[in-house]
């Protein structure tokens, strides 16, 4: 240890002086690393040796199965519990790290006794609700019935037991035969003669939830990523770096096993995966950033864990591969969005006769024709919105509309609407069906309506489809993901694809997974970005006006990639007293003037196209439904507004008593982003405008999720030795963005909807503040903002000349 504390305080040349204390402790721990190499044999021989005491065969009691591993099993977890002489103390959990779970009747485990012999009692521990056969077999494929274990009236896991049977075989197994689909066994023992203590005597524990085994395998295997970051170093034997690479390795195995295990796994324990993947992201990151001179990261290892992060947390985005909807027809889960495809599909498809407004009335009359006994008298009381106020209402009130919804459809087409919304009420279930109809129905501008109605014209709802069509997503992901590591850096890919799938702004009891087409306007801005990055400026205003057009707050980006050449224009204006030519502006700004034509171009043609489909009160409607989605109050906003207003009763009268705190705010935010825009390249001007889309819009959660394009504000380095150079400022900026992902961790723990998007704004907050600080800071160091300075002080001097 002395020696190692030396070794830190001679580590003077670091990038931050603040990591001194770091730099000892990574000092110790590789002067320990040969200490280390003696202790690890020394403990594995240890652990064999204790592991070969333990032999297969019976106990001092007799217990013919201690000790033995099940030869076959089905639809059993970690079977191997069942013989290793840990019970459940009485009333513990079922679903705890000490028992064995079946996860059906058709479930079972099979031991081989080693030989042919009696069977005269069975103990075991499990849980109090369930039945459990027991069979035996000579040959291990023709069992008979043993014993059949009856439930006990008492809670948790329980012992079961008895002592009067009469079998004999070699092989013994157990299944559950009925139950509540929950089924758990803690121990088993099995005794050729009756024992003299019986029921026997075993060791008992109270076992760990597995939720938080699998909160804490995620959490260990996050701690030995950043080990293995910090203990390796360019230059380290071979030997070290592949003892280090174990510790994440074997805490990987280990949490994936934890998870298998206790699948499907919590929101909770997905959650937790996200902020673990952006926390070992930032890790990486701070040990490129600031390694010691004498202990430089060792580069597989950084490029390894941003890649690893990367990957894990889009996966995390996929719910870690569980589905998150639940197929009524088949009662199982589907990854099919069904919520979403309900309003989007119908909308889309049967726009010609709906619109915006009258899904919901076409919805109640098709299914008080499918349905029997069913009638709108039945249902006068039902709850409704009224898409065409937004309010909440009845079926009742809105019945004359429902009467007459059916004749804006040919009779073809009504029979047509009636099969597809019969789709979506079995999948969904009657329940869910009507309770959903509280939704705000489609409010995609005619742009993606007739994108969407052009495919899903193509077939009648089914699953199938909706699966090929929900590919188009993470098909676009990948595409974008893959021009951004090619346009920008790996680095950049890797944190964009965290932070993509690390923040928990899409959540809203589900996300977009399994939906179609939802990131569409998300992708083309990324995608964007990367022609302007690749001098492809037409390109890029073609992708922007793409995404405007079918999400419309993207209008704000061009508004931001315009700045630098706006500024340009106020300053020679100012310093010559006179306004360019025409081909003074295109030659200094031409990839401005090229990317806005193409925005322009593309608006044009897209808008005039979708008038002659639709006419233009298609756009009319969506205006007004906008509109007043945006005057509406909502508890699952992230914005200024909200910040300042709240959600609850009240809300439009606290923010005009707020409304001079709002609109400093809105000033504060857009001023900052002007002032650091001035100088940038045309696509970081362009990603600033994003910074701006909770400030000036009252965007809903899951809109919040263009934060993952915000790392496109960094602009990669290659050094001479051709390593990757980041600045502070870079540092800052993806460091603010990962740690938000890793914060808002704390907020699913808050049930209260409406407080956990709450808290979620403040956090998103603080990051955005902490970007623009960061880039400010950077523009001062820079002399970007010099200019600033000497306006500022030359003014009073100015007007004091001017003075009579």
């Amino acid at each position: 240890m002395l020696i190692g504390w030396l070794l830190g305080r001679g580590a003077r040349s670091w990038k931050d002086r603040g990591l001194t204390v770091v730099a000892r402790i990574a000092g110790c721990l590789l002067a320990g690393a040969r200490t280390f190499c003696w202790v690890l044999p020394t403990l594995v021989c240890m652990a064999l040796l204790g592991s070969c005491q333990r032999s297969a065969g019976p106990d001092a009691q007799g217990n013919v199965l201690r000790g033995l591993k099940p030869v076959a099993s089905a639809g059993a977890s970690a079977a191997e519990r069942l013989t290793d002489g840990v019970s459940a103390i009485a009333g513990a959990d079922w679903d705890t790290d000490i028992n064995a779970q079946l996860e059906g009747e058709e479930s079972f485990v099979t031991f081989d006794l080693g030989a042919s012999v009696p069977v005269r009692a069975i103990w075991f521990n499990a849980d109090h609700n369930d039945l459990y056969r027991f069979l035996i077999s000579e040959d291990g494929e023709v069992f008979e019935p043993l014993w059949d274990a009856p439930t006990v009236r008492a809670m948790g896991m329980q012992d079961r037991s008895s002592d009067k049977l009469e079998g004999k075989g070699r092989y013994l197994r157990v299944e559950p035969s009925r139950g509540d689909g929950r089924y758990a066994v803690a121990e088993l023992a099995v005794f050729s003669e009756r024992p003299a203590v019986f029921p026997p005597e075993l060791s008992r524990r109270r076992g760990m939830p597995l939720e938080t085994v699998v909160r804490t395998r995620v959490i260990l295997t996050a701690a030995a990523l950043v080990a293995f970051l910090v203990l390796t170093f360019a230059g380290a034997p071979l030997w070290w770096l592949l003892l280090c690479a174990l510790l994440p390795l074997v805490a990987g195995v280990e949490a994936v096993q934890s998870m298998l295990r206790a699948w499907p796994v919590e929101q909770r324990g997905v959650s937790l995966v996200r902020a673990a993947s952006a926390a070992v992201a930032a890790a990486a990151l701070l040990r490129e950033l600031y390694a010691p001179s004498r202990f430089p990261a060792w580069r597989p290892a950084v490029l390894g864990c941003l890649g690893a992060s990367a990957l894990i947390a889009v996966l995390a985005f996929y719910n870690l591969g569980r589905p998150q909807f639940w197929d009524g027809q088949k009662q199982e889960p589907t990854p099919v969005h069904l919520l979403d495809l309900r309003q989007y599909y119908q909308t889309a498809k049967y726009f010609d006769e709906l619109g915006y407004r009258d899904m919901y009335l076409a919805d109640m009359a098709a299914y008080v024709e499918d349905t029997p006994g069913v009638s709108l008298d039945s249902l006068r009381d039902t709850p409704m919105r009224d898409l065409s106020t937004h309010r909440m209402t009845t079926i009742g009130e809105q019945r004359a509309r429902i009467e007459a919804v059916r004749q804006k459809f040919t009779p073809e087409r009504w029979e047509e609407y009636k099969q597809d919304a019969r789709y979506f009420r079995e999948m969904m279930g009657q329940r869910d069906y009507l309770k959903y109809m509280f939704d705000f129905g489609g409010n995609a501008t005619p742009v993606w309506i007739s994108i969407a109605h052009f495919m899903f014209s193509a077939f009648t709802a089914n699953t199938s489809a909706f699966l090929l069509t929900g590919l188009l997503d993470p098909l676009l992901f990948l595409v974008t993901f893959g021009a951004i590591g090619w346009c920008f850096g790996y680095r950049t890919m890797c944190v964009v694809m965290v932070v993509f799938g690390a923040n928990d702004f899409i959540m809203y009891g589900s996300n977009w997974a399994g939906a179609t087409l939802r990131h569409d306007w998300l992708m083309y801005i990324g995608l964007a970005a990367c022609a302007l990055k690749r001098g492809w400026p037409a390109l890029g205003g073609v992708l922007l006006g793409l995404s405007t057009l079918i999400r419309a707050f993207p209008a704000i980006t061009l508004l931001t990639a315009s700045l630098p050449a706006l500024w340009w224009l106020v300053e020679l204006s100012r310093a010559q007293q006179r306004r360019p030519t025409w081909r003074e502006l295109r030659e200094a700004h031409e990839p401005t003037l090229r990317l806005l034509a193409g925005a322009l171009v593309t608006g044009v043609l897209l808008v005039a196209v979708t008038t002659l489909r639709w006419s233009w009160p298609a756009w009319a409607d969506w205006f007004w439904k906008v509109a007043k989605l945006s005057a509406d109050p909502h508890a699952n906003s992230v914005a200024l507004r909200g910040l300042v207003a709240g959600w609850e009763t009240g809300h439009h009268a606290l923010l005009s008593a707020r409304m001079p705190l709002y609109v400093v705010g809105i000033a504060l935010y857009v001023g900052a982003v002007v002032l650091v825009a001035r100088q940038r390249a045309l696509e970081q001007a362009a990603t600033l405008g994003l910074l701006l889309v909770p400030v000036v819009f009252y965007a809903a959660n899951y809109y919040i999720h263009v934060i993952c394009l915000l790392p496109l504000l960094v602009r990669e380095r290659r050094g001479p030795d051709g390593a990757t150079l980041l600045t502070s400022t870079d540092g800052w900026i993806w460091l603010s963005l990962l740690g938000l992902c890793v914060a808002q961790y704390w907020t699913v723990l808050v049930e209260d909807v409406p407080l956990h998007f709450h808290q979620a704004t403040v956090l998103l907050f603080v990051a955005l503040t902490a970007i623009l600080v960061a880039l400010g800071r950077g523009d001062v160091r820079e002399g970007r903002l010099d200019f600033l300075v000497r306006y500022l002080s030359a003014r009073p001097e100015e007007g004091a000349q001017q003075a009579p």
